[in-house]
């Protein structure tokens, strides 16, 4: 597969998401070459609400760059997370919520004309990659150590973790939490359905993102309702 085979492979995957098969994604099964943290030993959350669901992490909240690799050649978004909601950015137009807890996914859109819509969806309905930071959050994160490493300069903790979903699914991933940015991760290995999905986030700044960046509008269309949304976008940009 030459570089541009792989961008384009990876853009469909992100953007458009269309991979059903994520309500299906296996366990990992390679371990982490190193030995486990002296003195920390696996958590398990099981909260019951979104505001709960940000307790299994400690990390703070921040915005990134999300950088995926593939083919040597790197695909960039903005990423923001507050609480347990990410917020990814493809362009200036488009933007992804993720309230995974919640089992809400809303896409926000910029119209040419300048108005602005929404449409609210579960999971299920989307059919779409979250960003791997918003496969972190769910009813229930077991972490588990494993080990330390370093990455792109920063000595960072490394766990596995496995986040169950609302409906019962689970997603395993790798995650290595940078210890100078106050266990911010740096890197996130997901692991899905048919691949395993690498990503980095650089350019870290640390702090809450702008509150209206990451509340969903309240006049969203239902996913059942999107073809309205398309034809009457719902309310004028800021």
């Amino acid at each position: 597969m030459n570089s541009w085979t792989a961008v384009c492979r990876l853009l469909t995957i992100v953007c458009l998401g269309v991979i059903g098969a994520l309500a299906q994604t296996p366990s990992m099964s390679a371990p982490v070459p190193s030995a486990p943290a002296q003195g920390r030993a696996a958590v398990a959350q099981t909260p019951g609400a979104a505001g709960q669901a940000a307790s299994a992490w400690s990390f703070p909240d921040f915005s990134a760059r999300q950088v995926f690799e593939a083919g040597g050649e790197e695909v960039s978004y903005k990423v923001y997370r507050a609480a347990s909601r990410v917020r990814v950015e493809t362009n200036d137009k488009l933007a992804i919520l993720y309230d995974v807890p919640n089992d809400r996914v809303y896409r926000l859109t910029i119209y040419p004309n300048g108005k602005a819509g929404c449409i609210a969806m579960t999971m299920a309905q989307a059919q779409m990659l979250p960003s791997p930071l918003a496969l972190l959050f769910g009813v229930k994160v077991k972490r588990t150590p494993a080990g330390t490493a370093t990455v792109e300069g920063h000595e960072c903790d490394v766990e596995e973790v496995e986040v169950t979903t609302a409906d019962g699914k689970a997603t395993d991933s790798r995650v290595w939490e940078a210890k100078d940015l106050k266990g911010v991760p740096v890197k996130i290995e997901s692991q899905l359905a048919t691949f395993k999905l690498t990503t980095f986030y650089r350019d870290i700044a640390i702090g809450p993102p702008d509150p209206a960046l990451v509340t969903p509008p309240g006049d969203c269309v239902p996913f059942e309702k999107m073809g309205q949304e398309a034809t009457e976008p719902t309310s004028k940009a800021k």
